[in-house]
């Protein structure tokens, strides 16, 4: 399966491309208000590099956040106009999905806690079942509420907000481990996931942002 991934979602702009399980991968730090010229650029560039056409793919993955506003509505953006122009499926994965699916654990059975540091003492937090379909809905919380996450057994807890409620986590007596205490979603991890979702026919063209937290004009993440 051939598929190409974006994300824009943080300070590193990071495009896959994945041609029969292999990975050619490009990274570029984001330069203020050339977001989308340096999007179009690499992915120009990686897609010559393997000889690959717009044609040639399965699909477009583009993570579709939560992360900066204006990150994820420029990955959406270029999916869009490429999709419009050629047709190309497309399939969104989140920030979540992303990384959970950077485990180590590859025979994991336990369910999956995803925190990702929100700033302003936040976190964004989903759950997860070990196969990685959703159990809740993803949710924007201040730091101090994680105590109130109901699991009820044995879970991973992971991401990079991880450290800022491992401690709360330990004094409300959660019974968890930690993996990937740093992660951020990465391009590699979204082809994985949407590949998946292709195979079990959950692509979907109608592709939206996952905000979570709703627009600030005055500060962004």
């Amino acid at each position: 399966m051939n598929i190409l991934s974006i994300d824009t979602t943080h300070r590193v702009c990071g495009v896959s491309l994945m041609v029969d399980s292999k990975f050619q991968t490009a990274t570029k730090f984001v330069e203020p208000g050339k977001q989308a010229e340096q999007l179009i650029s690499t992915i120009e560039n990686i897609t010559q590099e393997a000889k690959v056409t717009y044609e040639d793919l399965d699909a477009i993955a583009v993570n579709n956040g939560p992360g900066s506003f204006t990150g994820i509505r420029i990955g959406l953006s270029a999916a869009k106009g490429i999709n419009l122009v050629k047709g190309t499926r497309l399939v969104a994965v989140s920030s979540f999905e992303s990384v959970a699916k950077q485990l180590l654990s590859n025979d994991n059975e336990n369910k999956i806690l995803v925190v990702l540091d929100a700033k302003r003492e936040q976190v964004y937090v989903q759950l997860f079942n070990s196969d990685i379909s959703p159990l809740t809905d993803a949710k924007l919380m201040d730091i101090n509420d994680i105590s109130s996450i109901n699991v009820d057994d044995n879970f991973i807890l992971t991401g990079n907000g991880s450290k800022l409620v491992e401690k709360i986590l330990c004094e409300s007596e959660y019974n968890f481990t930690i993996e990937n205490q740093e992660a951020i979603s990465e391009s590699e991890s979204i082809a994985l996931i949407a590949q998946i979702k292709l195979q079990s026919k959950n692509g979907d063209n109608n592709i939206s942002p996952l905000y979570v937290r709703k627009p600030d004009a005055k500060k962004q993440i």
